[in-house]
C-alpha cells in the first residue's frame, strides 16, 4: 500500500510537470510567433484610446497622454464680436455617446482653469501661462455645476475648483460653464482658456483606462464654413524618426456633423481592427495612379463624438525615411503620405 501511493504521487508529479512544460511552450511559442509577425522592430509602447469609448470623457475635452507636451484646440463661438462667448464643457464617466456603460467605480477628479498663451511655432501647437500684461482688461467666467462662478483675469489668472466625485451608480455628468468677455474675441494674441480635469484616485487605488482630459478654448466669430471641419493627423512625437515606433497614433477630430472618408496606403500600413469593429462604416478600396487605397466612410457628428483614436502599423518590410513620407508635408511642392482623411459636410 505504501509503494503504491509513492508510485501514485511520482505518476501526479509527472504529469504536473508535463502540463508546465506544455503550458511554458505554448506561451513561448505564442510570443514568438507574435514577434515575427508583427515586426522585427524593437518593441514601443502605442497608446491606445480605447475607441469604443473611454469611460472618462467630454463633449469637447480630449484625452491626453502628455499634458505638458500635447496641446489640443477648441472653439467657443459667439455670433458677433460685441457679444461674449460662451459654451459648456461636460465631464462625464461614460463614453461620449453611451451613457448605458459608466465606469466601474466612482471617478475622482481635479478640475483646474487658466488663462494661457497659446503660439504655434514650426506648426506644433503650444501653450505657457499668460502674465498680466499680456491679459489686460480680458477676463473668463468659469462655473462648475452649480457652484459660484469664478473670474480668471490679470488679477487671477488661474483656479483650482478642487476635487468632484462622477458617481458609479449612474452616468455622471459635471457641467462646467465659461463665458469670455466681449473683448476676447480679438484672439490675434493668443490667449486662450485652458481647462484640466485630472483623475485623482484614493490613495492605495489607481484607476485602469482612465486619463487627464484637458484642452484649450480660444472664442471667434462665428463663420459657418469655418465651424464645420474634420481633420486627421498623425499623434506621436515627430522629434523623433519614424522607425522610433513599431506603430502609429492618429486622431480624427473637429466639429460638425457630415462624413468622414478615411484612406490609407495597402501596400504600406494595416489599420487597427478595434477601430474597424467599434465604428459603423463601410470598407472599401480604391485605385489612383497605379496606388490602391483602403477606405473606410462613416457619419461624424461633434455633438455626439467629436474625437476618435486609432493606431497604423507597418505592413511587413515597409519602413519610412522621414514623417513627410508618411504623413505628408505642406508647402511647394506638396507630397501625398500615406494617410488621407476627407470630410464632406
Amino acid at each position: 500500500m505504501k509503494n503504491s501511493s509513492k508510485q501514485s504521487n511520482k505518476h501526479i508529479t509527472a504529469v504536473i510537470i508535463i502540463i508546465a512544460a506544455l503550458i511554458l511552450a505554448l506561451v513561448a511559442g505564442s510570443v514568438t510567433f507574435a514577434e515575427y509577425t508583427k515586426s522585427t522592430r524593437a518593441k514601443r509602447v502605442v497608446a491606445t484610446y480605447f475607441t469604443g469609448g473611454v469611460l472618462f470623457s467630454s463633449n469637447y475635452l480630449v484625452v491626453n497622454s502628455n499634458p505638458t507636451v500635447n496641446v489640443y484646440k477648441r472653439f467657443v463661438y459667439t455670433n458677433s464680436a460685441d457679444v461674449p462667448a460662451a459654451g459648456t464643457i461636460t465631464v462625464c464617466n461614460y463614453a461620449q455617446g453611451n451613457p448605458g456603460s459608466t465606469y466601474e467605480t466612482d471617478i475622482v477628479y481635479r478640475l483646474t482653469a487658466s488663462i494661457v498663451k497659446v503660439t504655434e511655432p514650426g506648426g506644433v501647437l503650444t501653450k505657457t501661462a499668460a502674465t498680466a500684461a499680456e491679459i489686460g482688461s480680458k477676463t473668463v467666467t468659469v462655473s462648475l455645476n452649480d457652484g459660484s462662478a469664478v473670474t480668471l483675469s490679470s488679477s487671477n489668472v488661474s483656479n483650482d475648483f478642487g476635487t468632484s466625485t462622477l458617481s458609479w451608480l449612474k452616468a455622471s455628468t459635471d457641467i462646467c460653464s465659461v463665458t469670455f468677455s466681449a473683448d476676447f474675441t480679438d484672439n490675434s494674441d493668443g490667449l486662450c482658456l485652458y481647462l484640466c480635469a485630472a483623475p485623482e484616485p484614493p490613495a492605495g487605488r489607481n484607476y485602469a483606462n482612465i486619463y487627464t482630459i484637458d484642452a484649450v478654448f480660444s472664442p471667434t466669430v462665428s463663420i459657418q464654413e469655418a465651424r464645420n471641419t474634420w481633420k486627421g493627423e498623425f499623434n506621436d512625437d515627430m522629434s523623433k524618426t519614424p522607425d522610433h515606433y513599431d506603430g502609429f497614433n492618429y486622431v480624427i477630430s473637429g466639429t460638425g456633423a457630415g462624413t468622414c472618408t478615411l484612406k490609407w496606403r495597402s501596400d504600406k500600413l494595416s489599420i487597427s481592427q478595434i477601430f474597424l469593429l467599434n465604428t459603423t462604416g463601410t470598407s472599401g478600396t480604391e485605385t489612383s495612379d497605379g496606388v490602391t487605397w483602403n477606405t473606410f466612410e462613416f457619419s461624424v457628428d461633434s455633438d455626439i463624438i467629436n474625437r476618435y483614436d486609432l493606431q497604423f502599423y507597418y505592413q511587413e518590410g515597409v519602413s519610412f525615411a522621414s514623417w513627410a513620407e508618411l504623413a505628408g508635408s505642406e508647402g511647394s511642392p506638396a507630397t501625398v503620405g500615406c494617410v488621407i482623411l476627407e470630410y464632406t459636410e
